[in-house]
């Protein structure tokens, strides 16, 4: 069983059935996985992110677009 399906099941919010389904519902079309944070964190530390200064980066797959 993925994370987000065992702290969904875990926490009482809703069943692999569900989460599966709120993940192919999502803009990105799925739950986001470690290494989408990772590539995000590694551009960041990067020369190509030089200029990037006092943002906030969601890394959220489109979550928040998706929920409002």
């Amino acid at each position: 069983m993925r994370l987000a399906d065992r702290v969904a099941v875990d926490t009482g919010w809703a069943g692999p059935e569900l989460t599966a389904s709120v993940g192919r519902a999502l803009p990105a079309g799925r739950w986001g996985r470690p290494d989408d944070v990772a590539n995000l964190v590694r551009w960041l530390v990067s020369d190509d992110a030089a200029w990037i200064t006092g943002q906030v980066i969601d890394s959220e797959g489109g979550f928040r677009c998706w929920i409002m």
